[in-house]
């Protein structure tokens, strides 16, 4: 999570710790590679999967992501096939499936105009 979160002094990174009661569990990130998107990803400590974090930290981000840059029209992320709570996570974040791209499924979300 450290390596992670030092990105977010990249230009094209924004990395945020997942926080409970102070204590961090997680992270979140958005990637900026190509113009008007942004790709999130995320992942969160073990102990606290199926525990509805993981659809909050989504859906909250995705919403902050949105408000901090008025240039993104679209958030996606890549799962891969097998991983399907992850894939329900992005799913009550708001995410469509869009394409398979072999063993990975590629998720958008579009800004709300």
């Amino acid at each position: 999570a450290s390596a992670l979160i030092s990105l977010a002094d990249e230009k094209h990174h924004s990395v945020s710790a997942v926080e409970r009661d102070g204590v961090a569990f997680g992270q979140v990130r958005l990637r900026f590679d190509e113009p008007g998107s942004a790709e999130i990803s995320y992942w969160l400590g073990e102990e606290y999967w199926g525990k509805g974090y993981g659809s909050r930290v989504v859906g909250d981000y995705c919403e902050k992501a949105f408000l901090d840059h008025p240039e993104i029209t679209r958030l996606f992320a890549r799962v891969h096939k097998e991983h399907r709570a992850s894939q329900r996570i992005l799913e009550k974040a708001g995410f469509a499936h869009v394409a398979t791209d072999g063993e990975w499924h590629v998720l958008e979300r579009r800004r709300q105009l």
